[in-house]
């Protein structure tokens, strides 16, 4: 009889092992720290991001927000591009539709493409390098959207 629990604790502990494991890895994937940016900027927009990205992306991001928040150079932008759909995306981050379009991972690196729909008017994909740094997924590079459908 002894036996027979010896077993069955061995194996409850196996389970949970493995289900602990299991748990962890899926916590620990790039595909979860997506979802977790994706929650944090539809929560609080372009601040929800920050956390999110390397130290080097964070400066690139800061020195695009604080060019594109100066009147004389958006008056500048303006005169050379009437339509600004990258700054449409980046106003209206928290208003956008986004989902998971593939993700080529290895250890400490992953690349992911991600699909958006801002209210069936701006559609398209963006692709995202990410890096594993001080024990969680961060993003280090976001390239220029490709727009499948404009209409505004």
């Amino acid at each position: 009889m002894k036996k027979i629990y010896c077993v069955l604790i061995l194996i409850a502990v196996l389970l949970i092992g493995v289900g602990a494991f299991v748990g962890v890895s899926i916590i620990k994937s790039p595909e979860y720290a997506l979802m977790q940016i994706k929650n944090d900027v539809q929560e609080s927009g372009i601040d929800g991001l920050m956390p999110h990205l390397t130290d080097d992306a964070q400066k690139t991001v800061s020195t695009i927000t604080s060019v594109t928040e100066n009147q004389i150079v958006g008056a500048l932008f303006s005169l050379f591009a009437k339509d600004d759909y990258v700054g449409a995306l980046k106003s209206n981050l928290s208003e956008i539709d986004w989902r998971l379009d593939d993700v080529l991972k290895s250890k400490n690196k992953a690349d992911a493409v991600l699909g958006f729909n801002y209210k069936d008017k701006l559609t398209g994909t963006i692709e995202i390098s990410m890096v594993y740094e001080d024990g969680e997924w961060k993003i280090s590079g976001i390239e220029i959207p490709d727009f499948e459908k404009v209409d505004f």
